[in-house]
């Protein structure tokens, strides 16, 4: 879609697994199955370079089974509460470049069965980090009503894809 500011708007932010599953898959050697996203989540993208994210109890949850027999091993979960904002700027190539992030009210909880649990505010770094090079999210205006955020991780080479629904 060739329309100028099409990522412009308030998106729900759907799913989050291809997020949080290379973490979990970091963590554990057993088969991640059954996603599962509770609670809200929403990302505010204005015009003028802000951007924010607000959780409402949002978690996503696993299932984790035996590679070897199949059984369920546990079930485990990510967990947002708060929000964070920054500032972007908009490059040709279609990406947004962010600054000034601000992590300080959103909480992360993960729940990586019952031996494994963390907590705090950088484990969710949906617009970057800024004691690291700058982050870099391509965008992609499917429709009116839905875009993709391509989140390019930069301590690696890798890059993760989010899907967002219009709200308003």
């Amino acid at each position: 879609m060739g329309e100028p500011y099409c990522y412009v708007g308030t998106w729900q932010v759907a799913d989050l697994s291809p997020y949080w599953l290379p973490l979990v898959q970091t963590f554990t050697q057993a088969k991640v199955t059954d996603p599962q996203m509770l609670g809200y989540g929403k990302i505010t993208i204005n015009r003028d370079g802000y951007i924010s994210f607000e959780a409402f109890d949002l978690e996503q949850r696993y299932t984790l089974k035996s590679k070897d027999t199949g059984a369920k091993i546990d079930r485990i979960g990510m967990g947002l509460s708060g929000n964070a904002d920054a500032r972007f700027q908009v490059n040709p190539d279609s990406t947004l470049t962010f600054n000034n992030q601000n992590y300080r009210r959103l909480t992360t909880r993960v729940n990586l069965g019952s031996n494994v649990k963390l907590s705090g505010e950088r484990l969710f770094t949906i617009f970057g980090d800024r004691d690291l090079p700058p982050t870099k999210s391509q965008y992609k205006c499917l429709d009116r009503d839905n875009i993709t955020l391509r989140i390019f991780l930069p301590t690696s080479q890798k890059s993760i894809s989010i899907s967002l629904k219009r709200i308003n």
